[in-house]
């Protein structure tokens, strides 16, 4: 049970990522390209898929 939370936490966080390379940061300094945004933010997506499959997986 403890892993589906995981998963869905760090769904949301690709999800938060995914928002934040949409809107411009309000410190100019950090500003890496949207690219990055948008790879990180999938690749938490796909980590948080996983663990939430896994979880549900395992109680069968």
């Amino acid at each position: 049970m403890r892993r589906i939370w995981l998963g869905f936490a760090w769904i949301l966080f690709g999800i938060l990522l995914g928002l934040v390379g949409i809107w411009d940061p309000w410190i100019p300094i950090i500003n890496p390209p949207r690219d990055f945004w948008g790879w990180a933010s999938l690749l938490c997506g796909i980590i948080g898929l996983v663990l939430v499959l896994l979880d549900n997986k395992n109680k069968d």
